[in-house]
C-alpha cells in the first residue's frame, strides 16, 4: 500500500465506490481498496461505502471480518437501519440464526 502508483492517486468517495462495485465478488480485493482509501490523511468513509462492505463479506461469507467492520462502524457511530438489515439478512441466508437473534439483541449498542 506505500506504492508511489497508488500513493498519487486521490482516494474520492465516488472512485471507492465504483472500486467496490467493481470488486463486489472479491472480498480480498475490495477489502484492500477500503483499507487503502483509509490511507489517505484526509478520506473518512461515507457510511454507503461500509454498508457495501458488509455486503460484501457477507455475501462472500467472511463473518468474522465483516463483524469486525461492524465493530468498527461502531466506534465511529455509522451503523445505520440499512447495515443491521444487511446483517442480518447475510447471516440468515446463511442460515446463521444465533448471529441473527445476536445482531438483534446487539441493537441498541449500535446506536439506533
Amino acid at each position: 500500500m506505500h506504492d508511489e502508483a497508488c500513493v498519487a492517486i486521490h482516494a474520492s468517495h465516488v472512485l471507492v465506490e465504483q472500486l467496490l462495485h467493481h470488486f463486489k465478488d472479491d472480498w480480498k480485493s475490495a477489502l484492500g481498496v477500503s483499507r487503502w482509501a483509509e490511507t489517505h490523511p484526509s478520506f473518512d468513509h461515507a457510511p454507503e461505502a461500509y454498508d457495501l462492505m458488509v455486503d460484501i463479506l457477507g455475501k462472500t461469507r467472511q463473518f468474522g471480518k465483516m463483524r469486525e467492520l461492524v465493530d468498527e462502524m461502531r466506534q465511529k457511530n455509522l451503523v445505520t437501519l440499512k447495515t443491521v438489515a444487511k446483517l442480518m439478512r447475510r447471516f440468515a441466508g446463511a442460515h446463521q440464526w444465533q448471529d441473527v437473534m445476536r445482531t438483534f439483541d446487539e441493537l441498541g449498542t449500535f446506536g439506533l
